[in-house]
C-alpha cells in the first residue's frame, strides 16, 4: 500500500482522554454544550414542533408520520437561520457554510431531492436539533419531550409553554403564509424570510423567553448540579472577576483568586477546580505528545533519546528525584488556567521551544492535586489523574528520567496505541469512516512516525462556561456588562 492510497490522517483524542473531561464537565455544567448559546432558536425549534401537530390536527390527520413533522420542523429551522444570515452573515447560528448559496437566491425550495438532502445532511451537523448544536439541550433542558408513543415525536414542555405562546404572538401577522401553516412541499421567497426576521431576530426576546429560560438554566425546575454551577459563575462575576470569561474561569476555582466561594458553593467550586486540572493534564499530555512527534519527523528516536531531549530543555536536569524536579517546576500562586493559558503561548512559537518547560510546570501542579481515587465514571483506561498520580507515586525516589521514560511510554504512546488501534478496529467492524488514527509506531531504531503521520496541535477543550455565560445574560441573570467583554 502506498502512502498516496492509505486513509487521510485524522482523530481528535489521539491519548483518549477526553471524555473524563466532558464527564467532570457534567458535574458543574450538565446539559449543555459549547454551542447552543442563544434562547431564540430553543423557543424556535420547540414551536416548530407545536405548530406541526397543530396543523396535522386542524386537518383531521388520525394518525401522520413523524417524518413529516420533523420535516416541517427542518423547513422552519431552514426558515428561521436562512433568515438571521440574510441580515446578518456573522450571526453566531450554525448552518452558514451551507446555506451560503441561498443568501443571493430569491427563493428557497422546500421540495425534490435537493431538500431531501440537505435534510439528512442537517439533522447530524447543521441543523438546530443536530446532536453538536442545540439538539440534545432542548430536551436536557426541558425545551421539548418525546412523545410518549414512541414515535420519535417532540411535544413542548409545560415550563416551556409560556415561551412558545410569546414567540407565536410575535410571529402572529405572518402566520396565515404557507411556510407556517401547512405540512408538505412548498418554496419561500427571500422577501418573506427578510419581513420575518425580526420577529423572531436573536435580539427581540421577550421577557417570557428570558424567564423561562432563567428557569430552566438554573431555577426550580434546573438540574441542580447546574444550577449550583450557575450560581457558581455569577458569585465570581460578582465578586471581581467582571464579564471576562478568563477571569471568571479562574475565579471558578477558589485559590489562589481572590474570589472565596460562599460556603454552599463549595462543593461544586471544588468539582470545577477539578475540572480544570484535568483540562490541564489532558492538554499537557497531547502537547507533550505532539511535541515528540515533532522530534520525529526527521529519524525514528529511542525512548530515551526523547527523554534526554525533554530534560535538557524542559530545566531541572540536576535534579536528582523525580520529586526534587517536579518541585523545581511548581509556580508559587500559579492556577491551572494560568497554565493551560502558557501552554497555549508556548505553542505559537514555531519551534515549541518553551513546551517543555510549560509541560513540566502542568505536571507538577497536576500531580499535587490529583484526588485520592477516581471518580466513578473516571474508566482506568482514560488514565484517570488519580491513577496517574499513584503511578507517579512509586517514581518519586528514582531519577526523573525514570518517571519521563514512563510518561513516553506509558502515558503517551501507551495510550495511544491502545486507543488508535482500537477505535480503528471499531470504524472496520461498523464499516465508518477509515481514519489512520495511529501516528506513531516501533522500529528497530526506535519509536518512528507512521505513514502519512503528522503532529497537529492541541488545543484546551472547551468547558461549556462561555455558553452558561452567554445564556444567562440572555436570560436577564446579569445584569451588568463591561464594554468589549463577551459578547
Amino acid at each position: 500500500m502506498t502512502s498516496a492510497s492509505l486513509p487521510r490522517p485524522g482523530g481528535v483524542d489521539p491519548l483518549g482522554l477526553r471524555q473524563i473531561n466532558f464527564d467532570l464537565m457534567d458535574q458543574v455544567f450538565p446539559g449543555v454544550n459549547n454551542i447552543a448559546r442563544h434562547i431564540r432558536p430553543f423557543v424556535v425549534v420547540a414551536w416548530a414542533w407545536r405548530r406541526a401537530a397543530q396543523i396535522a390536527a386542524r386537518g383531521g390527520v388520525v394518525e401522520i408520520r413523524v417524518e413529516e413533522l420533523r420535516d416541517f420542523v427542518d423547513r422552519i429551522e431552514v426558515l428561521f437561520v436562512w433568515s438571521q444570515f440574510l441580515v446578518d452573515r456573522t450571526v453566531a447560528l450554525p448552518g452558514s457554510d451551507v446555506l451560503a448559496p441561498y443568501l443571493t437566491s430569491q427563493l428557497f425550495p422546500f421540495s425534490g431531492p435537493v431538500w431531501a438532502r440537505q435534510k439528512e445532511t442537517r439533522r447530524l451537523s447543521t441543523g438546530l436539533s443536530a446532536p453538536i448544536n442545540y439538539g440534545p439541550a432542548l430536551r436536557s433542558l426541558g425545551w421539548l419531550e418525546e412523545v410518549p408513543d414512541a414515535s420519535g415525536a417532540m411535544r413542548v414542555t409545560q415550563a416551556s409553554t409560556a415561551a412558545i405562546d410569546a414567540l407565536e404572538a410575535r410571529l402572529a401577522p405572518f402566520l396565515d403564509h404557507p411556510a407556517f401553516s401547512i405540512l408538505g412541499e412548498m418554496e419561500v421567497r427571500r422577501e418573506d424570510a427578510l419581513a420575518w426576521a425580526d420577529a423572531w431576530g436573536l435580539t427581540t426576546l421577550t421577557a417570557v423567553e428570558r424567564q423561562t429560560m432563567a428557569t430552566l438554566l438554573a431555577g426550580s425546575v434546573a438540574d441542580p448540579k447546574r444550577a449550583a454551577g450557575v450560581s457558581l459563575a455569577l458569585a465570581a462575576m460578582s465578586e471581581g472577576a467582571g464579564d471576562d470569561v478568563t477571569l471568571v474561569r479562574r475565579s471558578m476555582c477558589g485559590p489562589p483568586s481572590d474570589f472565596q466561594p460562599p460556603e454552599a458553593l463549595e462543593g461544586v467550586s471544588a468539582a470545577w477546580r477539578r475540572t480544570q486540572v484535568r483540562q490541564l493534564f489532558r492538554l499537557a499530555l497531547e502537547v507533550l505528545f505532539a511535541w515528540a512527534l515533532r522530534r520525529l519527523e526527521d529519524r525514528p528516536l529511542p525512548t530515551g533519546r526523547l527523554v534526554a531531549r525533554m530534560l535538557d530543555t524542559s530545566g531541572g536536569e540536576d535534579a536528582e528525584t523525580t520529586t526534587t524536579w517536579l518541585a523545581g517546576a511548581a509556580g508559587a500562586g500559579q492556577a491551572a488556567t494560568d497554565l493551560i493559558a502558557e501552554i497555549e503561548t508556548a505553542l505559537t512559537s514555531s519551534d515549541w521551544s518553551d513546551v517543555p518547560s510549560a509541560v513540566r510546570r502542568a505536571l507538577a501542579l497536576c500531580l499535587s492535586e490529583a484526588p485520592q481515587a477516581p471518580e466513578g465514571f473516571e474508566r482506568l483506561e482514560r488514565l484517570p489523574l488519580a491513577v496517574a498520580a499513584r503511578q507517579a507515586e512509586g517514581l518519586r525516589s528514582r531519577p526523573p528520567s525514570e518517571f519521563l521514560r514512563h510518561v513516553f511510554e506509558v502515558w503517551l504512546f501507551g495510550q495511544h496505541t491502545f486507543w488508535s488501534v482500537g477505535r480503528g478496529l471499531s470504524d472496520a467492524r461498523a464499516a465508518g469512516r477509515t481514519l489512520l488514527r495511529l501516528r506513531v509506531v516501533l522500529e528497530e531504531g526506535g519509536w518512528a512516525l507512521a505513514p502519512n503521520a503528522r503532529a497537529s496541535r492541541p488545543n484546551p477543550t472547551p468547558d461549556r462556561l462561555a455558553t452558561i455565560l452567554s445564556l444567562a445574560r440572555e436570560a436577564g441573570l446579569i445584569t451588568h456588562r463591561v464594554p468589549g467583554q463577551l459578547g
